[in-house]
């Protein structure tokens, strides 16, 4: 399918704006994420004040995982007659708006526009700034658009986004261009941060994606995973992608988690994850593997043969549950190392070649010598003692696609006969002939050959006159029902 349907976690937004306004405090003592000055999605945590305003006085109730984990540092910040307090100690007066860091630290800025880290002044005419949680660096941007870290200029900045946990702050100039710190990385149109990490992930304006400098490839729809700062994404003839690694070719919606791992749904409606590292998870056994089905896989340098399952973008070592990145290429896959494993053989419960089960692989569409791949080739079928029926189907080329309408056949020993008794080709020792008519004008001759656990097939579709339209081939496999 070539639009997916794409999920995100909360943790990793798109940059479409600046950081977050401040409220204008009242006397109030403030905790939690409204010290942080974090936007809830009920809006921003209100202040609770102190005793005093009877109109406005409440008991003091923490907000449910207002704080983040692991935070025993950050102070308790509250004004009070314009003065800001940090843990019961007067920072400075007229204080306007203030965050605090698991670090200790807080940055504030006054009525005057001048911001300060802790009692420390750092500068003047402050517009916007933000607080690395963990490593208590401040960073803002004055009236001019100066971008600073703590005192120190860092560069001209449109927009600006900080890394929580390493203090690194990713920032464009006014023409376009980006940079992490005082790295550039080129003219970017959008871009992410992983906040655990540091890294950013950007596109160009021709819609080639990267991370930090690694150029991953072309597209425009990617998500960061928060905590690990891997990339999953999609390209224009919707492979999906764990990083640099092809995961699936064939994908309904993904999403991927801040921990970085990977879950998608295929467009036959099966569930995959895995994690960074291309690993299944959970690893499936070998009692698992055999029944789903397996090849066989020849490493010519040990001459070891292995079973292996096929999926997306790869396989399976069905002994360890082990995914391996690779390309098939119709007899075998090519490594990311360029070593080639042919398909020696299959290990299967489909001794007598039988066609029952879903049936999913690769192929070429031609044209009067022109060709398109097809990355999805798939078919169901029933193959009962005195019948076949073909129940579905889809071949997706990229810029055509084909859909194999349900049908269904009579055998009759090696023959088969359509719905009206008349001859519509042979079925014997795992080799089905087809023939089928399009319409008045267009025959289509199918042939499939089957072994074992994959079959080789072709379609023919030829005009009344002889003239041959399409030729689609391909590979296909199977684990069974």
């Amino acid at each position: 399918m070539k639009n997916c349907l794409v999920t995100l976690s909360a943790a990793a937004a798109f940059l479409f704006s600046a950081g977050p306004a401040f409220a204008q405090p009242a006397d109030s003592l403030v905790t939690g994420a409204a010290a942080l000055g974090f936007t809830l999605p009920g809006g921003e945590l209100p202040a609770v004040n102190l005793p005093g305003i009877p109109a406005r006085a409440r008991a003091f109730q923490p907000a449910a995982n207002a704080l983040p984990e692991n935070c025993p540092n950050m102070p308790v910040l509250y004004v009070k007659n314009g003065d800001l307090y940090k843990n019961g100690k007067k920072l400075g007066r007229n204080a306007s708006a203030y965050k605090g860091a698991c670090s200790g630290d807080a940055a504030w800025r006054d009525s005057y526009g001048r911001i300060y880290k802790n009692e420390a002044e750092l500068g003047s005419s402050v517009q916007d700034f933000e607080i690395a949680l963990y490593t208590g660096d401040v960073f803002w941007k004055n009236s001019y658009g100066r971008l600073y870290r703590n005192s120190a200029e860092v560069g001209s900045a449109q927009v600006f986004i900080v890394a929580d946990w390493t203090g690194d702050v990713a920032w464009r100039d006014p023409y376009g261009r980006l940079y992490k710190n005082s790295e550039e990385l080129g003219a970017s149109s959008r871009f992410q941060m992983a906040s655990h990490t540091g890294d950013v992930v950007w596109t160009d304006s021709f819609g080639n994606l990267y991370k930090n400098r690694e150029k991953l490839g072309s597209s425009n729809n990617f998500f960061v995973a928060d905590r690990t700062g891997d990339v999953a994404w999609l390209d224009g003839f919707s492979n999906l992608y764990l990083n640099k690694t092809r995961i699936s070719s064939s994908c309904q919606r993904f999403e991927l988690r801040e921990d970085g791992k990977l879950l998608w749904v295929d467009n036959f409606g099966e569930y995959h994850y895995v994690d960074a590292a291309g690993r299944f998870i959970p690893a499936l056994d070998a009692a698992a593997a055999s029944s789903r089905g397996t090849v066989l896989l020849l490493d010519p340098r040990t001459g070891k043969v292995q079973p292996v399952i096929q999926v997306g973008g790869g396989f399976i070592y069905a002994a360890t549950g082990q995914f391996v990145p690779a390309v098939f290429n119709g007899s075998g896959y090519i490594l990311q190392t360029g070593q080639f494993l042919p398909v020696v053989g299959g290990r299967s419960s489909n001794p007598e070649n039988r066609l029952t089960g879903k049936w999913t692989g690769w192929g070429e569409w031609t044209y009067q010598g022109s060709g398109t791949r097809c990355d999805v080739m798939w078919l169901l079928f029933d193959d009962g003692k005195d019948y076949l029926e073909r129940k579905d189907g889809y071949f997706d080329c990229g810029f055509v696609g084909l859909a194999s309408e349900p049908a269904s056949w009579t055998k009759k020993g090696s023959q088969l006969l359509d719905q009206n008794g008349a001859d519509a080709g042979s079925y014997e020792n795992g080799n089905v002939v087809l023939k089928e008519a399009y319409s008045e004008n267009v025959d289509i001759l199918t042939t499939i050959k089957v072994s074992g656990l994959h079959l080789d097939y072709s379609e023919i579709w030829t005009e009344k006159s002889g003239r041959e339209l399409y030729v689609i081939t391909g590979r296909m496999f199977t684990g069974g029902k």
